[in-house]
């Protein structure tokens, strides 16, 4: 018999968190000056639950996997983003 995922009523809000980390991180990682700031922060955090949620999908503690997957993934090009504004700016001429 097939074993059917078992989620907690809070199982899913690693993924949503995720989610909510990596649209921040994007929106403010093109603004100036100080998107750097706080989109590099929340990108971290975004990146983290994300890994965290789809860990908990895996072993069977949350079934939601869209939240947590494009929260990784948005975390992740907000990180690249931010990393690249940094390289550019404060490279030597």
């Amino acid at each position: 018999m097939a074993r059917e995922p078992h989620s907690d009523p809070d199982g899913d809000g690693f993924g949503d968190r995720a989610l909510a980390a990596g649209v921040a991180a994007c929106l403010t990682a093109l603004v100036p000056v100080i998107g750097e700031f706080i989109a590099a922060p929340a990108a971290a955090l975004g990146l983290t639950l994300g890994l965290i949620g789809i860990h908990r999908i895996e072993a069977g503690r949350a079934i939601r996997v869209v939240p947590a997957a494009v929260g990784t993934v948005l975390s992740a090009c907000a990180a690249l983003v931010v990393l690249v504004v940094l390289v550019a700016t404060y490279t030597a001429p």
